[in-house]
This record gives structure tokens, sequence and C-alpha cells, in this order.
């Protein structure tokens, strides 16, 4: 029974994170066909928060203009159109909030329900996440 409870509260967690993820990043709530099974969304949804954090805080040196373009182009993306994209980069870069999601059980648990391919995707976002992380940051990243 044990292992039955453990996949029920994984699951429950799953959920939890794939509407948080999904309104933060300004969409509609999850279908009921995601939450039922909410290994992929969540999986998805965490791959499209750190590529919208990466597109829109640059990488290395980016200037002024390149960095106005970059946050034209998010703000018209339908992707992304309720989002708000500096208090995305606000929380992500300076609260805990998605450090911890990142770090969780069941993050790890659609990470191993996803294809091989998807996962190698995904550690190159969290890689140039931490890079632009870095780059704010004078070299230094988060523990979490």
């Amino acid at each position: 029974w044990e292992a039955a409870d453990e996949l029920r509260q994984s699951l429950g967690e799953q959920r939890t994170a794939l509407q948080l993820l999904t309104v933060g990043l300004g969409q509609p709530t999850a279908s009921q066909e995601q939450l039922e099974r909410p290994q992929e969304a969540l999986f998805a949804e965490v791959c499209r928060l750190l590529s919208a954090v990466c597109g829109l805080a640059g990488e290395g040196d980016v200037p002024s203009i390149a960095q106005g373009r970059a946050l034209a182009a998010f703000t018209a993306s339908t992707a992304f159109r309720l989002c708000a994209a500096q208090q995305l980069l606000t929380v992500f870069f300076n609260q805990p909030d998605f450090l911890t999601l990142l770090g969780a059980a069941h993050l790890r648990g659609a990470y191993d329900c996803t294809p091989k391919r998807h996962q190698a995707q995904f550690l190159c976002w969290l890689r140039r996440a931490m890079s632009a992380e870095a780059g704010r940051c004078n070299g230094r990243i988060r523990e979490g």
C-alpha cells in the first residue's frame, strides 16, 4: 500500500506544480487530460519556463537593444500572452520557488517518464538558465 500512496502523493504534487506553472506562464488552467497524467505536461511546462527565462535573460553580454527585441517578441508571443516578463525573471532569479520546483522529486518523476531526447533538451535548458544566473550574479549561482 505504501507504494500506491507514494504514487498518489507524487501525482498530486505533479498536478499542483502543473497548475501553478501553467497559470504562472500565462496560460489557462491545465486540461483534465493533462491533469489525469500530469508528467508529460509538467515536464513540457518546466521546459517552457526555462526557455522563457533563457530567452528573456539572454546569454553572455547582450546589448540592450537586443534585450528590448527579445522582450517585444516575448510580449507578442501567444505562448506567453498573459505572462509578465519582468515579473517572471524577478521570481525566477530572486525567489526560491522555481529552484525548489526544479529540485523536487515530482519533477524527477516527470523527467524519468520522458524520452531521452527530451531529457537532454531539458538538461541543456537547465544549464543555460544556470549560465544566465551566473552572468547576473558575478559568476555565482544559488544552492538548492
